[in-house]
């Protein structure tokens, strides 16, 4: 701190000790805002709030927040983190992550019509899969299960085939049954 324009009258002979001033960082938080996407969706717009003193001056931020799943983040929750966001060394920084929810992506299985005729085998059941995403195909699927109530005896008619008891981890699952139809033939 200097002496700049203070001074004494011509009566006194004056001295002058600079001080210093102390200037400590003002404290920043940033924090991140949560944020939601379905599995397959771009990644939405990661934001943060301003907290403690705030900026001053017009001074800003640089860098970004980062998720870094990117937009195959699987389903579940994940860290939205600090990234390369950083503020100049005026400021002392606290960062909070937030958290990015991925929510489960439609899968349909659609079951495949069939017939036969009456007193024979039923047929092999099988279905069709619509609605994966990226690399993604029947291997993430498991524990699909196929049934008819049509026995080798059943009278002609139609039987409904059920898909149940399917699984795979990015997917909410929904099933179109199909039909058995068993001809007099």
């Amino acid at each position: 701190i200097l002496q700049g324009t203070m001074s004494a009258g011509s009566n006194y002979t004056s001295a002058f000790t600079p001080g210093t001033l102390h200037v400590t960082p003002a404290p920043l938080v940033i924090t991140a805002d949560d944020r939601s996407k379905t599995y397959g969706d771009a990644e939405p717009a990661l934001t943060f709030a301003v907290g403690g003193s705030g900026l001053h001056y017009g001074d800003t931020l640089s860098g970004a927040l980062a998720a870094p799943f990117g937009p195959a983040a699987t389903a579940g929750t994940h860290a939205i983190l600090q990234g390369t966001l950083t503020a100049s060394s005026n400021y002392s920084l606290t960062f909070t992550p937030g958290t990015l929810h991925v929510s489960r992506a439609p899968l349909l299985i659609t079951v495949d019509d069939q017939s036969r005729g009456a007193f024979q085998d039923n047929p092999l059941l099988t279905a069709t899969v619509s609605g994966f995403l990226y690399e993604d195909d029947l291997s993430v699927v498991s524990g699909l299960n196929l049934s008819t109530t049509a026995q080798r005896n059943s009278a002609p008619g139609e039987y409904a085939i059920v898909a149940a008891d399917a699984q795979a981890a990015n997917y909410d699952i929904a099933y179109e049954n199909g039909i058995l139809e068993v001809t007099s033939e």
